[in-house]
């Protein structure tokens, strides 16, 4: 579907699509290079070629004018829409702001509003509001996070896994269960 869409753009039949570039975090490490490889193979199966920058700074990627994907480790503050649009999208502080340059003062009201929104039903057809918006202007796509698994014994008894994934995690209420039998 993906190569049907950009040959409708005009792509492939005498117009190339640009080469694109995959900006990694300095320094160089395997998981890194093992993700490259894999968007690689996965942009060549609708004919489009990857090219690999290591990046110090944010800051670097603010002159790029070809299309580029970009690999940001950024663990979510708190599982809500508002955690990802103001950080990637509005806001003097958004790091994305660093990455693409967006600002649309519509969408920062829209925000501030929702920020303050006592109710929760109106507080989301806001963020659906924003969320409509950033889709016509498409600035950036995220297109993962990451995910994080736990193993236990089934001796562990009391542990609960934080919305907020396994950097929150509170073992005050962990014990270990003597009776069941190791494996």
């Amino acid at each position: 579907q993906a190569r049907r869409i950009l040959e409708e753009e005009g792509f492939f039949y005498g117009k190339p699509f640009p080469p694109v570039v995959l900006y990694l975090e300095a320094p160089r490490s395997e998981d890194g290079l093992r993700f490259y490889r894999e968007l690689e193979r996965q942009l060549a199966a609708v004919g489009l070629s990857l090219g690999l920058v290591f990046y110090r700074n944010l800051e670097e990627l603010r002159s790029e004018r070809r299309p580029y994907l970009v690999k940001v480790d950024w663990p979510m503050d708190f599982p809500d829409p508002e955690n990802v649009v103001q950080h990637l999208f509005a806001g003097p502080a958004a790091f994305g702001r660093a990455i693409h340059g967006y600002a649309d003062a519509e969408l920062e009201a829209l925000l501030k509003s929702a920020l303050v929104e006592p109710s929760r039903t109106r507080r989301l057809e806001m963020f659906q509001a924003i969320e409509k918006r950033l889709g016509k202007e498409m600035p950036a796509v995220p297109l993962y996070s990451n995910e994080q698994r736990i193993a236990a014994q089934t001796s562990v008894r009391g542990l609960r896994i934080p919305a907020l994934g396994l950097y929150y995690l509170n073992l005050k209420a962990v014990w270990l269960d003597r009776k069941e039998p190791r494996p």
